[in-house]
């Protein structure tokens, strides 16, 4: 929910954009035209770091909780590497059993 409401000031701000470009080039008003591109410019960049910077920050807490939930990292590497080979095993036998 929270990326979801971040990522809508980047949403709007790449619409804007877009249609301050199609204004342009339509002949509209360079006076407000370029204002509103670059305004929304930085915003759509600004917000595209605070989208990184919350998804790094969630990151960091799953695989704090990760931690927690399974003890040692090296236990918590251990169940990755376990899962990743069930994996590629689970991916074989899928597309044997598909053809």
């Amino acid at each position: 929910m929270v990326m979801a409401i971040a990522s809508v000031p980047v949403v709007l701000a790449d619409g804007l954009r877009s249609q301050a470009i199609d204004f342009s080039k339509s002949g509209g008003w360079i006076i407000i035209t370029v204002p509103l591109a670059i305004l929304s410019t930085g915003v759509w960049f600004v917000g595209n770091v605070i989208i990184a910077g919350l998804a790094r920050v969630r990151e960091q807490v799953a695989d704090r909780s990760a931690v927690e939930i399974t003890g040692p990292p090296a236990a918590l590497a251990t169940a990755l590497e376990r899962l990743d080979q069930g994996a590629v095993v689970n991916r074989h036998t899928d597309l044997d059993f598909a053809s």
